[in-house]
């Protein structure tokens, strides 16, 4: 493995955001291997949603768990499932310790997901999120450019006096 294809709680991003080049290498002798298409989830403060649908193989830190879906064409579907702030609920609720919980691995293989037993539908539902998150995704840049837009005329509105 190498800082381009390891994985861990630091380098996936919060807020489903994805996932950046490790900084570091683990100082452990295993990683767990995941391949594209698999989804990795941070078991470490669920609550920031590190979530990321793999798009190259690689290694995992320990602290990463892995779900590799039962066909090729799942993964995005599982994604959305996993990338859901009902199933981030469901692993805070199982979750163990105060300054850093970590999800119950026994009560997450227990989660319940509805799958339909045609992969052509999986594969229309998770195109159809895919498409509203890369629209939302599209809205979040606008509302950022035009909160930037406002605080700078906010600034030639009411400048500051030098003293």
């Amino acid at each position: 493995i190498s800082n381009v294809n390891y994985v861990s709680t630091e380098n996936i991003l919060q807020d489903f955001g994805g996932v950046a080049v490790a900084n570091k290498l683990p100082t452990v002798n295993s990683v767990s291997s995941f391949q594209a298409g698999d989804v990795l989830l941070a078991n470490i403060r669920p609550y920031l949603k590190k979530v990321w649908a793999a798009n190259f193989s690689g290694g995992a830190s320990n602290d990463v768990l892995v779900f590799r879906p039962r066909n090729s064409q799942g993964g995005q579907y599982v994604a959305h499932i996993l990338k859901n702030n009902r199933f981030i609920n469901y692993v805070m609720a199982g979750a163990k310790g105060v300054k850093m919980p970590r999800g119950d691995i026994n009560s997450i293989k227990e989660y319940p997901v509805p799958i339909p037993p045609e992969t052509t539908e999986q594969q229309k539902i998770a195109h159809c999120l895919s498409s509203l998150d890369e629209v939302i995704g599209l809205e979040s840049d606008k509302l950022d450019a035009l909160k930037n837009l406002k605080k700078g005329l906010m600034q030639q509105l009411f400048p500051q006096e030098v003293a």
